[in-house]
């Protein structure tokens, strides 16, 4: 599990692709696979690549982090995590798919996080906060 002593951060371009892509799909659950770099005892989400915003299947899921994982390579970057948001704009806990999710996510990266998208904070005001960590490390 992750200390308290390490620092999550988050580019704006890797928010914005989050909160963009649970805005196209307002209606669906969606998800992705958070990228990033470490260094020391900090942490930055700097890309996301979103996956899925239908039912997640888990061959699909495999074969999606394959593909990641070859990506991550070229760019020297790492998966570092996964973000969620549930379909109904009052449900703010995280699914049993993204558990599930995040627990494979960790197996591999033990310092990984996992991202949920604040749904009632979706459209409100430019500085209201939608994506919350569900480890309560990240910093935005």
């Amino acid at each position: 599990k992750l200390t308290p002593k390490k620092m999550w951060k988050i580019d704006t371009q890797a928010y914005s692709k989050i909160i963009l892509h649970a805005h196209k799909h307002v209606f669906s659950s969606i998800n992705g696979i958070l990228l990033g770099r470490s260094s020391g005892k900090s942490y930055t989400i700097v890309d996301v690549i979103p996956l899925f915003h239908t039912m997640t299947l888990a061959p699909m899921f495999e074969i999606a982090l394959m593909q990641i994982e070859e990506y991550c390579k070229i760019q020297d970057l790492q998966i570092i995590g996964c973000y969620h948001a549930n379909e109904l704009s009052e449900d703010n806990q995280l699914s049993p798919l993204a558990k599930r999710m995040g627990d494979k996510i960790y197996l591999e990266c033990p310092n990984s996080c996992v991202l949920l998208v604040n749904n009632s904070k979706l459209g409100k005001k430019p500085t209201s906060i939608a994506v919350e960590n569900q480890l309560k490390q990240v910093i935005l």
